[in-house]
């Protein structure tokens, strides 16, 4: 047991002081963001104090706090040559048939070998995307957390283009034996992404080869509020030059994703300069590389321009769990208690209707005279007889001791049948929050959830405050509609 606290303290030890190293990474980069922590470290307190979170859980470990770009697609569609390519570093393996079936997130290292680590030290890492994502695929393959090696890897790179950037580098998706848990990283990449970049092979454009991909990467994306930072890229378009019907293919592979509802504008075409196809015809070769050169600038632009769209994400997060926590945590909670209240009070009449007709049998059975003049000998037996007083004492206990176990029993099984309604990477959240509120130390009265209290409203409306303060600072960072220089210009 010695060990275990010892354990305990000594990793939240390593975790406080990464938290503190991201901190200290922020403020010097954008004292916005250093605040911008310190908000989530506030409304971490306001969920541990309702039982929404433990004590060990905070929101800034849910999130990564450097920009990520993610390159997501189908097999062989040229991603890992995209990513040497930008970086102009052979930092991944590339081939016609799929090389690499692992998730591999690259980060920048001073040292000038490539250095490839295990998937566990992206999951004990608050720092980097994958922190804890063992737990949430155990959640849809049990025991498959413990092989998380077979899915994720980090690999180090010294160019000097991923400095202060994170690089996800996707197996291609196809249905096997790992699809759930495939999927449930993919999932958690895009929710943490900044910039998106999923490929499609322009050798095999038709909508029958990319079914899979289309069906999760671009119909499930499409409605996001962040739907803007997907960019769907045709790749590899040289092999379509000998036939010189660029336009054509691109258009077909545009109509199958409008299909999915992707809106215009959001569309590149491209292939890698280094490793491509001879074109012979130089009218062909001019018009492609004008097109290609078009489409790259635009996205390399949108991959510099990450660490301003990163800064709008976590800002905008902490908006909207300050909005979840208003509008769907208290509300929900406050709903359970009412259902509560409303189930103990019926089956609490019920037996409090039971016991009175009892005690009205009771006392006319052993009082010679009315019911209500033997009611009266009952009081005045208990506060003038110390036995009586007893007595009395021990029942009112166990009125309390049985007032308790009702409502920890009734709400309970009131808890399992709500959260099945509720969103599955919130249910055992709400079920701590729900069981936190049938405690004998928790008023069934009072509307509030317990640990929810005037100083808690006021945090929250300062928070609210402090977020729009953020917003608006960053606009006048970034922008100035009277057209002067903003603070960023030279």
């Amino acid at each position: 047991m010695k060990y275990n606290i010892l354990g305990f303290l000594k990793k939240k030890k390593i975790q406080d002081q990464k938290i503190s190293e991201i901190r200290e990474h922020l403020m010097l980069e954008n004292p916005v963001l250093k605040q911008v922590v310190d908000c989530f470290f506030t409304l971490d307190s306001l969920l541990k104090s309702i039982g929404y979170f433990s004590n060990h859980e905070s929101l800034t470990k849910k999130m990564s706090w450097w920009p990520v770009i993610s390159i997501l697609g189908t097999y062989s569609a040229g991603k890992s040559s995209f990513i040497n390519y930008y970086l102009d570093f052979p930092i991944q393996d590339t081939g016609v048939q799929a090389v690499d079936d692992k998730f591999t997130v690259i980060c920048y290292s001073s040292e000038k070998k490539v250095r490839t680590l295990p998937g566990f030290a992206l999951d004990s890492d608050p720092r980097f995307p994958f922190y804890k994502i063992s737990k949430a695929i155990d959640q849809v393959s049990p025991g498959e957390g413990a092989y998380l090696d077979s899915y994720l890897q980090l690999k180090t790179c010294p160019s000097e283009k991923l400095r202060g950037k994170i690089f996800i580098d996707s197996p291609g998706f196809d249905a096997d034996e790992k699809r759930a848990s495939i999927l449930r990283i993919t999932d958690r990449i895009i929710d943490l992404s900044d910039l998106v970049l999923i490929f499609f092979d322009a050798r095999h454009p038709e909508p029958g080869s990319m079914k899979d991909t289309l069906e999760h990467l671009v119909k499930t994306t499409v409605k996001r509020r962040d739907a803007n930072k997907f960019l769907y890229i045709l790749n590899q378009i040289d092999v379509t030059a000998k036939e010189d019907n660029l336009e054509a293919v691109f258009a077909s592979w545009q109509r199958a994703l409008v299909r999915y509802g992707v809106s215009a504008g959001r569309y590149f075409c491209i292939y890698n300069p280094i490793a491509c196809n001879l074109i012979e015809d130089k009218e062909t070769k001019k018009r492609y590389e004008r097109k290609r050169d078009q489409d790259l600038k635009v996205i390399f632009e949108r991959i510099e321009d990450v660490k301003i769209e990163r800064t709008y994400r976590l800002i905008g997060l902490l908006k909207n769990y300050v909005g979840k926590l208003e509008n769907k945590i208290l509300p929900t909670i406050i709903n359970f208690k009412k259902k509560l209240r409303k189930r103990l009070f019926i089956v609490e009449g019920i037996i409090g209707s039971i016991l009175a007709i009892g005690s009205i049998f009771l006392i006319k059975s052993f009082s010679r005279k009315d019911i209500l003049s033997g009611f009266f000998n009952m009081i005045s037996f208990i506060f003038t007889n110390i036995w009586g007083f007893v007595l009395f004492s021990i029942f009112v206990i166990l009125i309390f001791l049985g007032h308790t176990y009702l409502k920890e029993s009734i709400g309970k099984k009131l808890a399992q049948l709500e959260i099945k309604s509720l969103d599955e990477s919130n249910m055992q959240n709400f079920f701590k929050c729900f069981l936190k509120n049938t405690k004998w130390y928790a008023p069934i009265l009072r509307e509030n959830p317990l640990g929810w209290n005037e100083k808690s409203k006021e945090m929250l409306i300062n928070l609210k405050k402090e977020t729009n303060n953020f917003i608006q600072r960053l606009n006048k960072e970034y922008t100035n509609p009277s057209g002067g220089y903003n603070s960023n210009n030279n």
